[in-house]
Formats: structure tokens, sequence, C-alpha cells
């Protein structure tokens, strides 16, 4: 079933759980999030960037109606969204909530933009994920430039302005592969949490560590983006059965098998294996 993706978020956070937030591109890829999500009778959350797939409607099209016949809660979630035209058009769409990215932007502009955007999801039953501090490439990021980080002393004040659903933050986390250790910034994500009224979400889940993520989840982030973990595992599968394939479609089930198994693996850590019920 197409939900909102806030009631589930409140029931992950109150019940201490998270729920994962794949990425996907493509037909395979959405199908191999909706099998991990039935089979093991959990929530999802699946996430889809603009520039993922040179036919987004059609994409899109085939992704709600799958989700509608799904049989656990599936939230459709527009992900790093930096254009208000974006936005209109993946609510116009069919997603059911949004995640803004205005980091680059003054704090007042951060709000007001984001405050349109609510107004308008608001009124067509989507929910809106807005976000403080900045969450870069792994390649680019540096654990010491802590102006990326996000400030605890807004977080209530941004919440309360904008009426968003959920809160992206920026506590060491990044997208993709680590230059070097993670060091996860706890002390201020406790903070944040003892500010925040509503759930938190980790946009860079991939690498992140099995413990930070466990530990993230106790501090009340309730969902956590994941994608290069989950493709660079379908390219593993691909690459360790290369020559072995008797008919060449079966590239695609190797692929989609090795990015399900690696999804089911962070659904598990999280917790939200056996949720579906309880998400609604």
């Amino acid at each position: 079933m197409l939900v909102n993706m806030i009631e589930m978020l409140k029931k992950a956070r109150d019940g201490k759980y998270a729920i994962a937030a794949p990425n996907i591109c493509n037909e395979i890829t959405a199908r191999a999030v909706i099998s991990a999500a039935e089979e093991n009778n959990a929530p999802i959350i699946i996430d889809l960037v603009f520039k993922a797939n040179p036919d987004i409607p059609l994409l899109t099209k085939m992704v709600v109606e799958m989700a509608e016949k799904a049989t656990v809660p599936i939230a459709l979630n527009l992900d790093y969204c930096i254009s208000y035209e974006e936005t209109m058009q993946a609510l116009k769409l069919g997603f059911t909530s949004v995640s803004l990215d205005r980091t680059d932007k003054p704090l007042e502009q951060n709000i007001k933009e984001t405050v349109e955007i609510v107004e308008v999801a608001h009124a067509l039953n989507a929910s809106v994920e807005g976000q403080l501090g900045r969450v870069v490439s792994a390649r680019i990021f540096d654990k010491n430039n802590i102006n990326m980080l996000t400030d605890p002393s807004m977080v209530k004040e941004y919440i309360e302005k904008t009426k968003i659903d959920a809160l992206a933050i920026a506590v060491g986390n990044a997208r993709g592969k680590y230059k070097s250790d993670v060091e996860i910034d706890f002390d201020r994500l406790e903070k944040i949490s003892n500010e925040a009224t509503v759930p938190l979400c980790i946009h860079g889940g991939s690498y992140t560590g099995v413990e930070n993520l466990k530990k993230m989840i106790e501090y009340g982030v309730a969902k956590i983006n994941l994608s290069s973990e989950l493709y660079f595992s379908g390219n593993a599968a691909v690459e360790n059965k290369y020559n072995n394939f008797e008919k060449p479609y079966h590239i695609f089930d190797v692929y989609s098998n090795g990015y399900k198994e690696k999804l089911v693996q962070y659904m598990t850590i999280f917790g939200q294996i056996g949720k579906a019920k309880d998400s609604l």
C-alpha cells in the first residue's frame, strides 16, 4: 500500500527502530526493494532522485502502481530535492513525501522556501523532510569542518517555523565511501534529539557502521538513507558470476539479488523486520 511516510516514522521513533530509505534508479531496483519489504513484513521508504532516471514520470507511474498493490506500507519519497519545480512535479506524479535540501542558502531563505513546499505538500497529504546541516559526498567530507554540521540551537526554531514532518541532520555522516574512519558526533546528536519534536533522518547511511547506526536510532533517528552500498553490492554480485550466465538477461536477477541482500541486512540492523502492521 502506498502511504505518507510520516506515520511510519513516528512509530519507528517511538519504537526505537528505523526504516530504510533505499535509493532506486529503475524498475529492477524498485522491485528488489518492494520484494525485500514484503518478504520481511516490513515498512519501507523508496527514495528516488530526479537525475537517477531519464524518464521520471514513467518510472514513478510504475513504482506508484507497484506500491499500491504491495502488501506492506510503502512511501515514495523524492530524495535530495533542490528545486521548487522538481518538488511540484513529484507531488503531481504521486510522491507521498519530499526531502528538501536548502542548506546551501542562508537560514531565513531555507525556512522561507521550506514553508512554501510544506504548505503545498500538506494540502496534498504528503509529508516534508527539511534539512539543517550539509551532508556532502564522503570524497570531499572533512570531519574538521564543523560549520557543515547541524547546529542544535537552530533545531527547535526551524521545526516550529517550517512545520516540517521530519528533519535530516548532519552529525558526521556523508554520502558514499569515507576516506577515513567514521566519527559520528553523538554529543551533538543527543542535543539535537532533545530539541527535535519530529523524527530525525540520516542521509549517507552506507558504510557508516553498524554500531554507529544502532546508536543513532537510540537518539530518535527513524529514517536512514541507503544508496552507494546497495548499488555496489549489486555490482559485486554480477562481477562474481559474470562468466556463468546461461542467458544474458540473467544479469538482472543477479544484480537485483545482490542489491536486495544488502538491503535486507540493513533492514535487520534497523529493527524494522516484522513491523509492517505496527507502522500504520
